[in-house]
């Protein structure tokens, strides 16, 4: 709203039911909870409006966006079992509407909630683990990472994007030591996950892993933004190496 305007608010309980036109086809009905944020603004164009969750899309000038809010948004909604509607019309103001599983629901989805493990010191002479959140959409390998961690001694959770990681670093980045995230991922990638670690807290410190074998995953911005890179496949040593350089043992 470039010239000023207004911004509402609106929440409110409400049922839906299928067949209603709002509940998507793979969406039990139920309770939700419905926020409506809208705004008097320009309106966004129709030929972009099916864009404009893609990381890094923005219609603003360099150095005024970076084009993650929107992806960032959705990732935390969807994660948390919701959806989101969107309805504009140019010069005519723009409508989000976010629905998410009410309290009510006896069937919210289990994924939403996130705890990181704390652990238990075995004896006086044990150290309390670090927590690592490990993000890669290959669920084999996202598994196998968090084994290897487990027998290094460390605690991890874990996330299948980079928009499901948005959601848990969150809720809980002052328990998260460091994240382990791929680079090559749908919905939000590396690259994009890591730029949002940083601007939500400058000092986390990340270790990136990709595939392809080299650097080049990296853009020159997030390759200043991580701590230390390892291309897979990588074994033990080479991990427990450089998580001790970047947090300790």
């Amino acid at each position: 709203m470039p010239s000023g305007g207004a911004l509402t608010l609106h929440a409110e309980n409400c049922n839906l039911r299928k067949g209603d036109g709002i509940l998507p086809p793979d969406f039990d009905p139920g309770a939700f909870v419905r926020i409506r944020v809208e705004d008097t603004g320009t309106g966004i164009p129709k030929k972009i409006q099916d864009r404009i969750y893609d990381p890094f899309f923005t219609t603003k000038p360099f150095g005024e966006g970076t084009g993650l809010g929107l992806s960032t948004t959705l990732g935390i909604i969807q994660s948390h079992g919701g959806f989101i509607h969107l309805r504009s019309r140019e010069r005519e103001g723009t409508t989000f509407t976010i629905y998410l599983p009410s309290a009510l629901r006896s069937n919210i989805p289990t994924k939403r909630i996130h705890q990181v493990p704390v652990s238990k010191s075995a004896d006086s002479q044990s150290t309390i683990h670090k927590n690592i959140l490990v993000v890669d959409d290959e669920t084999s390998i996202r598994i196998l990472l968090q084994k290897t961690l487990e027998k290094l001694g460390y605690n991890s959770i874990a996330a299948s994007n980079g928009a499901e990681a948005v959601s848990i670093f969150v809720e809980q980045h002052s328990q998260i030591d460091l994240t382990i995230t791929d680079l090559m991922m749908p919905i939000m990638d590396g690259n994009a996950l890591i730029k949002t670690f940083k601007k939500m807290d400058p000092e986390h410190k990340i270790i990136a892993v990709s595939g392809v074998g080299s650097e080049t995953t990296l853009t020159d911005e997030t390759r200043a933004l991580v701590n230390a890179f390892i291309s897979k496949p990588f074994d033990q040593a080479s991990l427990e190496k450089e998580l001790q350089r970047v947090i300790g043992a």
